[in-house]
């Protein structure tokens, strides 16, 4: 979420809607479902406007998943975005296991559940800088060798922990 206060005009807010449109009931879910990112402007608290995002999917993207899987490589999809969005996006790509995914929202930075978590989920939404991290570190506490991709700031502590 980030915010921008103006002189003689107010507070802008953009970001996840569950966040900045907490107070009012708003459906975003569907757009998310969609597999659109969605975003939520608002004014001094009267929501604005929900701006909706597509990703494209780089053409060979299906394909280089496709050639992990068949080494027996275990694929994860680790975002910050909502789950729902993450999970359509796996699905276009025809990721086993697309219909998995956790929201981590719900859980602490260092919880003690992150090893089986990792396991047991394919596809994680609302995951936090931290916690891409610790993902990454119960898989090679308990014998994994892991490998990551990212785009962002947000996966710099994962990527050097990988």
């Amino acid at each position: 979420m980030s915010s921008v206060t103006i002189g003689g005009q107010g507070t802008y807010i953009l970001g996840a809607p569950e966040v900045v449109f907490k107070d009012f009931d708003i459906d975003h879910m569907s757009y998310a479902e969609e597999g659109y990112r969605v975003l939520a402007l608002s004014f001094d608290n009267i929501p604005m406007a929900l701006i909706l995002i597509a990703d494209n999917i780089r053409e060979s993207a299906k394909e280089t998943l496709e050639y992990f899987a068949s080494y027996g490589v275990d694929i994860k999809l680790i975002s910050g975005d909502n789950p729902a969005t993450v999970s359509n996006i796996a699905k276009r790509l025809s990721l086993a296991g697309y219909e998995k995914y956790i929201d981590m929202s719900q859980f602490s930075d260092d919880d003690e559940r992150i090893y089986d978590i990792a396991c047991e989920y394919t596809v994680f939404g609302r995951v936090s800088p931290n916690q891409k991290k610790h993902i990454v570190k119960a898989l090679q506490n308990h014998g994994r060798t892991v490998a990551m991709t990212g785009d962002g700031v947000n996966d710099v502590l994962a990527l050097r922990e990988a």
